[in-house]
């Protein structure tokens, strides 16, 4: 996954990924922004990631299912805030 990346929380596992809008496991809801890349193929690894501030939507990685609209209220009600350049 590349810095960036919105991701979500499977709830089973605790373990995080990129939230997929279509997922019923929990990672369907966006929890945070991947600070760096990281390639997880080979196995899990840690990482950072932003729970809190300002994000331009257009340098974001968001799966496909997140429409504009999903993406602008994606972190309704946390300490994220998204937004689109005019």
């Amino acid at each position: 996954l590349v810095a960036g990346t919105v991701l979500g929380r499977i709830t089973a596992s605790g373990k995080l990924t990129q939230a997929d809008q279509d997922a019923v496991d929990g990672s369907q809801v966006p929890v945070g922004i991947l600070v760096h890349d990281v390639d997880a193929t080979a196995a899990d690894l840690d990482c950072q990631l932003y729970t809190s501030g300002e994000f331009n939507s257009t340098k974001l990685t968001w799966d496909a299912g997140f429409t504009t609209v999903l993406q602008a209220s994606a972190f309704d009600g946390t300490p994220i805030l998204i937004k689109t350049p005019a």
